[in-house]
């Protein structure tokens, strides 16, 4: 917090900005973590395996940021709200947010037939598109759980809580690395 009767320096505010901060890049960090078990993981499954997550992944990701990025702007809503003392309207906007989210079952529907073409444009090997397409299919319908998370990130790091959106990107990641040996590896 922020003492008013102490004067502005140029420094002002960089505890507040890093202690606020450090939380919502470590969370954003989860994605590209996440990526890289299941790519480790999937590297022993072999070449084709592997090439088939990295462009499907990347397709999934540069798909999913349209919905990510409309959904995101919830912080911006939450936190104005939360500067004027309307904290009523930091729950609308969540709530607006996660109806918003279901526009990404809307695109998971739109892309799940467009994935056959956009994957037999590249010139891969037959398994290798194969695969693609498995993956990519496989991950259309976590758009959806994609967009609500990040609702719900957005409304507390709007509220000035965002050790909760972190230490549930934590959690998820424990429990992607879980996930994969169990499905990956049929050990399930």
């Amino acid at each position: 917090m922020l003492d008013l009767n102490v004067p502005e320096t140029r420094w002002t505010g960089v505890r507040e900005v890093m202690g606020m901060s450090w939380p919502i890049i470590l969370g954003s960090l989860s994605y590209t973590i996440m990526l890289f078990v299941d790519n480790v993981m999937v590297a022993r499954l072999g070449t084709d395996a592997l090439a088939a997550i990295g462009s499907a992944g990347l397709w999934s990701y540069i798909l999913g940021c349209f919905i990510l990025g409309v959904v995101g702007c919830v912080s911006t809503f939450v936190s104005q709200s939360m500067g004027r003392g309307s904290a009523m309207n930091c729950a609308h906007y969540a709530w607006q947010g996660m109806y918003v989210s279901l526009l990404a079952v809307v695109l998971a529907l739109v892309l799940w037939p467009l994935s056959f073409v956009l994957f037999h444009l590249m010139p891969h090997t037959p398994e290798v598109t194969r695969l693609e397409l498995i993956y990519f299919q496989v991950r259309l319908p976590g758009y959806l759980m994609m967009a609500l998370t990040t609702a719900l990130a957005s409304f507390y790091q709007g509220i000035g809580r965002p050790m909760i959106p972190m230490a549930i990107a934590i959690i998820a990641n424990l429990s992607n690395a879980g996930m994969n040996y169990l499905l990956i590896y049929g050990k399930f």
